[in-house]
């Protein structure tokens, strides 16, 4: 009896191994589909805005005469009944300015991540150049400047002054955009990481500032960091062991 039930007890125990490995590979697999749908449905939503942006409209008088149209016909073009006008061109309108916008917003972010750039390299060139305040004129050090959304740095006092005098909203001294502030010592590589941080690795902004957190703790404490994702809880655990940080991991 003894012999038969510790035979039963491992069979079983297989039997749940097999099932958990089966739970394991479906959900590898679920995350692969949603990762193929979400390629399809962007690439069918950029073959959409493409045929669009090639395709003539007409217009047409009113909807009986949008019946008429041989359906071929009416594959090949956009036809748009004149009541609609006016709803289609302040629509457009609508899109080109946020187009515009967002053209804008992607210029002012690339001139900031080109002076991070030049900042952080600090080669006495045109970076040394920015490091001074338009406000006050002084040199400002590499972790004492703060730069607004448009690109334009500033010292952080005269940067608390002028969010002081402005209830609390910070408005640029040069171009007068109001906008949030970021500070300089925030200095991010092109893939995310840390500029001049102790990490070893390019793990990502996030990444990063944890293991950054973890170093920083004071000999002998201990830290939990939860995740739902378990390729996050993995890229963690990879970066913990390039920068010989002992942790354990649980799972399950």
């Amino acid at each position: 009896g003894a012999g038969g039930g510790g035979c039963s007890w491992k069979a079983l125990c297989a039997e749940a191994s097999r099932e958990l490995e089966l739970l394991a590979a479906l959900k590898r697999e679920i995350k692969a589909c949603r990762a193929l749908w979400s390629a399809h449905f962007d690439l069918l939503s950029q073959l959409d805005e493409l045929g669009q942006g090639v395709s003539t409209m007409e217009l047409v008088e009113d909807d009986e005469e949008l019946r008429r149209i041989n359906p071929l016909e009416a594959e090949r073009h956009r036809y748009v009944v004149r009541y609609e006008h006016a709803e289609r061109a302040h629509k457009y309108r609508g899109d080109l300015a946020l187009a515009i916008a967002d053209l804008n917003a992607g210029k002012r972010q690339y001139s900031y991540l080109r002076r991070q750039a030049l900042l952080a390299d600090g080669d006495g060139g045109e970076g040394a150049a920015m490091a001074m305040c338009p406000v006050c004129h002084d040199e400002v050090g590499p972790n004492e400047r703060s730069i607004a959304r448009c690109a334009h740095s500033l010292c952080t006092p005269c940067a608390e002054r002028i969010v002081a005098r402005h209830g609390g909203s910070f408005v640029c001294p040069i171009c007068r955009e109001k906008g949030p502030l970021a500070m300089a010592s925030e200095l991010r590589w092109a893939d995310g990481s840390s500029a001049g941080t102790s990490v070893k690795g390019s793990w990502g902004t996030k990444v990063t500032a944890i293991v950054e957190q973890v170093q920083a703790l004071p000999a002998g404490d201990k830290c939990l960091i939860f995740s739902q994702w378990d390729d996050m809880l993995s890229l963690i655990a990879r970066a913990l062991s390039e920068n010989e940080v002992p942790f354990r991991r649980l799972q399950g």
